[in-house]
């Protein structure tokens, strides 16, 4: 019986992280962002870089931008890492 109770917590437990964790994605002009879907609403998400990196419940933003004819840069954005490079894109 006591096995089944703690199971029973154990995946209230889970459901509730999983819940809080819950993550989105919006394109929002060249930007894709992802953010924790119960943390804010998205429709009041800024269009402006610099606003959107200080919003606590964005996780990461996603842009990219061209180096040449056909060619473009991935580029994102992680509170932990900042602004990174990514891989080249041959469109």
């Amino acid at each position: 019986m006591r096995a089944i109770v703690m199971a029973i917590i154990g995946l209230l437990l889970f459901a509730g992280v999983w819940y809080y964790f819950k993550e989105d994605e919006k394109i929002i002009g060249i930007y894709e962002v992802h953010y924790y879907a119960t943390r804010c609403n998205a429709d009041e998400l800024p269009s402006s870089f610099s606003q959107l990196t200080m919003m606590p419940c964005v996780n990461k933003i996603i842009w990219q931008e061209q180096m040449g004819p056909n060619l473009y840069k991935r580029m994102s954005w992680t509170p932990e890492y900042g602004t990174k490079e990514g891989t080249l894109v041959r469109k």
